[in-house]
């Protein structure tokens, strides 16, 4: 992940979460990441953190209700 912005959705290490600080000076590189346990601040380089899509976040938002995915997208 090269680009990131404060509110964007992302998974970070497989939890979905949200920046919350794009890091400068000598943690330039770096983002913090609120999850649900807590904040974390990793790289953008790691391979544990991607922008989770429009599309991920309609579909995750429905398994976390429970609904069928036919029934959402038809």
């Amino acid at each position: 992940m090269t680009n990131a912005t404060v509110g964007q959705k992302v998974l970070c290490n497989g939890f979905e979460g949200r920046i919350t600080a794009v890091c400068t000076g000598q943690l330039k590189g770096m983002v913090e990441v609120r999850l649900a346990s807590g904040t974390v601040c990793v790289g953008l380089s790691d391979a544990g953190l991607s922008p989770i899509s429009p599309t991920q976040d309609a579909i995750n938002r429905a398994s976390d209700q429970g609904l069928d995915l036919f029934e959402v997208f038809g």
